[in-house]
């Protein structure tokens, strides 16, 4: 069992599957050449925008990725208020995240960064969508980092904020329209499910066992 996980999730985590399937035999030297457009200065993450990470091409909410920022999407989620996710992982160039076993989250390498987007559809009067906030979970030398990234009424732009407050939420969701004061939680609040015992905080979703499953790139 867990060579079958260690052999779906290298295909999800190690970001090469997906290359060949979306693009033809011709296209493929071109491929491996092109350098992921993301903006990496550890030193200097959490950025104050979610703009200065460059994760998304052109318009911010439309959340489609750039190069090297690739879709991930678990067996199961934990609940937050009915909000949908879309989830994308990046990590430096030549480097991989290693099996640890079928329960723990793999050993991933400093740099790697878990991207967390919220967000309800049919939001109300328009019928539109909204994001709500961008969580990150930053791999630094020493030790997992959290970052918020609140999204503005206008839905362009992301801004880093740990304090927590609350949104109104209105939405359709299978024909009944619903409600409610969305909280977007602190850095405290965020230890609440993500502490470890040394008073550290990890992800807790991308875990072998919760990832063993096949995701349709293109």
């Amino acid at each position: 069992m867990a060579k079958k996980y260690f052999f779906n999730i290298s295909i999800l985590i190690l970001l090469f599957a997906f290359l060949s399937s979306c693009k033809s035999d011709d296209d493929y030297s071109e491929i491996i050449e092109q350098v992921s457009p993301v903006v990496y200065d550890l030193a200097e993450m959490p950025y104050p925008k979610l703009s200065d990470y460059n994760f998304f091409n052109e318009t911010l909410n439309e959340l489609d990725p750039v190069y090297g920022v690739l879709p991930y999407e678990p067996i199961t989620s934990p609940f937050e208020e009915d909000a949908l996710k879309k989830r994308f992982i990046w990590m430096p160039k030549d480097v991989k995240a290693n099996y640890v076993n079928d329960y723990s989250l793999f050993d991933f390498p400093v740099g790697t960064i878990l991207i967390i987007n919220f967000y309800y559809e049919n939001v109300q009067p328009n019928n539109t969508t909204r994001i709500i906030e961008t969580r990150l979970f930053i791999k630094k030398e020493e030790e997992w980092i959290y970052a918020d990234y609140v999204w503005n009424d206008e839905q362009f732009e992301a801004y880093y904020d740990l304090d927590g407050s609350f949104t109104e939420v209105e939405w359709v969701q299978n024909g009944e329209t619903k409600s409610l004061n969305y909280r977007i939680p602190s850095e405290s609040e965020c230890f609440t499910c993500h502490k470890v015992i040394d008073g550290g905080i990890i992800p807790i979703v991308p875990k072998p066992q919760n990832l063993d499953k096949k995701l349709q790139f293109c």
